[in-house]
């Protein structure tokens, strides 16, 4: 056992050494509602995400990686003809792992855990703070896919965030759990990110 141990630690090492990490900027547009028994008639809403990402090298076509993202979430809904909308701010950090074909597309997928920044319900003239009734961290699990121009180090991806836990403070007050498909582009900077067989 210990010898197969000092075998992977000693390949780990190797990769880590010759791996080359990789940064990265992105941002989209957003399509989320929320999954609820208690509060009918829920449609989904657009807005926006941005922020940063690492990639880092794992084995060959394989890489982990780490965002940090804003993420406009929340829903909309309509009741005896007026509009209303819930709008919900998280600072998402994704851990994703990735598998990179060699023509450029990819899939990923891993853990997202959101720390609450803002939550408001919207009506035409009137506003309220729901900050205090939701949890300050909500998580999700993340399923993508896209594509790598390698010669521009510009791709796309889509990508769905499904939420696995309730993100009201008391559940007397509801159940629900985020749900997010995001469309974005994204940016690698540096020229040798591009040509690189083993990260994005």
């Amino acid at each position: 056992m210990r010898k197969w141990f000092l075998l992977v630690l000693t390949g780990f090492f190797l990769t880590a050494g010759r791996a080359q990490v990789m940064l990265g900027i992105k941002g989209g547009v957003n399509i989320s509602t929320i999954n609820s028994y208690n509060y009918g008639n829920l449609s989904w809403k657009a807005n926006v995400h941005a922020g940063a990402l690492v990639s880092l090298p794992i084995y060959r076509q394989f890489s982990l990686q780490p965002e940090i993202m804003y993420s406009g979430q929340g829903t909309r809904s309509t009741e005896n003809h007026v509009g209303s909308n819930l709008n919900i701010d998280y600072l998402n950090i994704p851990i994703l792992l990735k598998y990179k074909h060699p023509s450029g597309f990819f899939v990923e997928s891993g853990p997202q855990i959101g720390k609450l920044l803002n939550a408001k319900f919207l009506l035409p003239n009137y506003n309220e703070d729901m900050k205090s009734l939701y949890r300050k961290f909500d998580f999700s699990w993340a399923f993508g896919l896209g594509y790598l121009i390698k010669d521009l180090n510009l791709g796309f991806d889509a990508r769905y965030n499904l939420g696995i836990t309730n993100f009201f403070q008391d559940t007397y007050a509801g159940s629900g759990e985020n749900n997010v498909v995001q469309v974005g582009v994204f940016f690698i900077f540096g020229v040798k990110a591009a040509k690189h067989d083993d990260g994005l």
